[in-house]
């Protein structure tokens, strides 16, 4: 018991003194189970120290109280130490109690008058039983078993069901005897009904009927069967029974169809946001080697012309492909084609569609309308906030896959807890 108690405070404690520290976030798992594990040990501890099942009788005699009849047999695990002989864990069976002789009777008569009640099923009284009778396998909180005979056998089926073919109109007497047993011990209790077959609605009349005279049309042996066209002064019309269509391929290619959209459109989004990702990492350098060839002395389309040209010989040579420079040599053959350039980088910057590049776009184009003066130092700003950009984007993807890697540690924690939890909970009988 104090080791338990011992483990969980040092688990508490440890798991807040570094609740603080990120750096031993993985340690924090392990404290928390053998924090469970000792507040569970503990807990086990206390329901079964002392309230135990071994107890003294008014003689001083060591045992375990029964159950009352009809209670639960059980086995106890206790401690046995014979002197000299044996020194370990004993199982001991506890049964149940028995019911005794004045008891029974008792219980008997109980079961009587409950088998004959519960007999009664869906009919009213034992003066006309025509509708479904229940026969009950055991009775009295189920101790005592119960065995039907009937005189006639023919009259109920072992389901409770009345055969109505073999009862007259007038009603028929049923005997019904039904021995009742208990370790070992038996009676036999006799009532009788009267029973009458099943009263039919108009329909079942004339779905009776229907069937009669099909039987004995089918006796002639000819080779047209006459279907009757009138029964009990009714007239009868017979049609062909509709075939339900079956709509289960529709709707399956309804749910394929949905499910493809979905799942297309999922990955579209998938990709744009990979596409996303990489022109947001690629957008520092390539504002970097912007920067740098303006400070040169060369025009806008030079430095964006000699950045494509170096992408394509790096291509050429094995290079990776890259998402900013394709945009960047798309929108350099527009300008080639004759576009002018003012349109073609505006195009550039809806076509990227992210913040970073349509504030790059608004420079060029300012420059373009008013010159090339102070456009380096305000890409030598751009290129340190787009840095600083990339190692906040950075950062967050760390932290995005340090929350991925923590699902299966979560998982393995569950599994662990259920491997303590369930043999506790068996342990306290919950």
């Amino acid at each position: 018991m104090l080791l338990y108690f011992a483990v969980f405070v040092a688990g508490l404690s440890a798991f807040l003194l570094l609740r603080k520290h990120p750096e031993f976030e993985e340690f924090k798992i392990y404290i928390l189970i053998l924090m469970l594990a000792g507040g569970l040990g503990g807990a086990l501890e206390l329901s079964t120290g002392d309230g135990g099942v071994l107890t003294k009788d008014e003689s001083g005699r060591s045992g375990i109280y029964r159950e009352e009849p009809g209670g639960k047999d059980h086995e106890e695990l206790l401690h046995l130490s014979v002197d000299g002989i044996y020194d370990g864990e004993y199982e001991v069976e506890v049964k149940a109690r028995g019911y005794t002789a004045e008891e029974l009777d008792l219980v008997f008569d109980q079961a009587a008058g409950e088998a004959e009640e519960r007999f009664l099923g869906e009919n009213e009284s034992l003066e006309h039983i025509s509708g479904r009778v229940s026969l009950p396998e055991y009775v009295v909180n189920g101790t005592v078993r119960a065995v039907y005979t009937f005189n006639p056998s023919n009259i109920v089926s072992s389901a409770g069901e009345i055969k109505d073919e073999n009862v007259t109109d007038e009603g028929t007497v049923l005997e019904t005897d039904v021995t009742f047993k208990y370790q070992g011990s038996e009676a036999v209790h006799t009532f009788y009904a009267m029973v009458f077959p099943r009263e039919l609605s108009a329909e079942d009349k004339a779905l009776k009927g229907l069937s009669g005279v099909i039987d004995e049309e089918n006796e002639k042996n000819s080779d047209f069967l006459a279907l009757p066209e009138e029964i009990d002064g009714r007239r009868v019309r017979w049609s062909e029974q509709k075939k339900e269509t079956d709509y289960s391929i529709l709707i399956f290619g309804c749910i394929a169809a949905g499910a493809l959209f979905f799942a297309r459109k999922k990955e579209a989004e998938r990709q744009k946001k990979l596409r996303d990702e990489e022109l947001a990492f690629g957008y520092p350098a390539m504002v970097s080697t912007l920067s740098l060839l303006l400070g040169s002395g060369m025009t806008v389309f030079g430095a964006w012309e000699r950045i494509v040209r170096m992408y394509l010989k790096k291509k050429e040579r094995g290079g990776e492909e890259s998402a900013v420079y394709e945009e960047m040599l798309f929108t350099y053959r527009h300008i080639s084609d004759g576009m002018g350039e003012k349109a073609a980088y505006e195009e550039f910057g809806v076509r990227v569609g992210l913040g970073s590049y349509r504030k790059l776009v608004s420079l060029i184009v300012q420059s373009l309308r008013k010159g090339n003066a102070g456009l380096c130092e305000k890409l030598e700003k751009e290129t340190e906030a787009a840095y600083e950009q990339q190692r906040n984007l950075t950062k967050v993807k760390g932290e995005e896959a340090q929350t991925k890697t923590l699902l299966p540690m979560v998982l393995y924690l569950l599994v662990v807890i259920v491997v303590i939890v369930v043999p506790a909970m068996t342990g306290m009988k919950i």
